[in-house]
């Protein structure tokens, strides 16, 4: 699993421990490009890396943390998510059954924030290549436009921007009519599109229940 845009590592540690009984060995790659915003994660948050410490000061750390999730392991990428996705280095060159992208493009208070920047999906050969068959991508998309261009041109990107072109299959998820500045894009290889319904279904299911009934696909390609 990958979360490019780790951040202070909140969204890994919530994934660490909603796996924390897992008997597989996982490990949650944390893109990060700040050495200030990671090592923040690590310093005040509670985030153990596995690629960071002597074994000491692992040991020392995990004591302070929560350890019930064992066979869960966080590891940092000091790194952008273009360079991370594009990286052919040995350690990097395993896929993932889920990647998360959570980043930003920031604006200012007259042009608003975006996410994602359009450059992290206009090349989804790059997710495919770090993708596992039968995995999928989670994107969480923040439009402000009145007309959803920023969410159209991200469809746009993913939809013809792989080689050869509609490799990428996915839906928008809105989860209520009042918010539908934030989305959610779940894709998977075009190959696994019957896996797309299956998606949608367990992302409407874990909606806060009073808002399951907005809960809904907006947009699909």
């Amino acid at each position: 699993m990958a979360v490019i845009g780790a951040g202070g590592c909140a969204l890994p540690l919530y994934l660490k421990h909603t796996h924390a009984h897992t008997h597989r060995h996982t490990k949650i790659h944390c893109v990060e490009p700040s050495h200030a915003v990671i090592e923040a994660a690590s310093s005040y948050f509670g985030a153990v890396f596995d690629n960071e410490e002597t074994k000491d000061e692992k040991k020392k750390k995990e004591t302070e943390a929560d350890t019930t999730a064992k066979n869960v392991h966080l590891v940092k990428h000091v790194c952008g998510g273009l360079e991370y996705l594009r990286d052919d280095n040995t350690t990097h060159t395993h896929t993932h059954a889920v990647i998360i992208i959570d980043v930003c493009e920031a604006g200012n208070v007259l042009t608003h924030t975006f996410a994602p920047p359009l450059s992290l999906v206009s090349s989804p050969q790059l997710l495919l290549a770090k993708l596992d068959r039968g995995g999928c991508v989670l994107i969480n998309i923040l439009d402000p436009t009145s007309t959803h261009k920023h969410t159209h041109a991200c469809i746009e990107q993913l939809r013809v921007g792989g080689v050869g072109g509609g490799q990428l299959a996915g839906v928008i998820i809105a989860h209520d009519e009042e918010t539908s500045s934030n989305l959610l894009c779940v894709c998977v290889r075009q190959e696994d599109r019957a896996l797309l319904q299956t998606l949608v279904d367990s992302v409407c299911t874990h909606t806060p229940k009073n808002k399951q009934q907005q809960a809904h696909v907006l947009y699909e390609f």
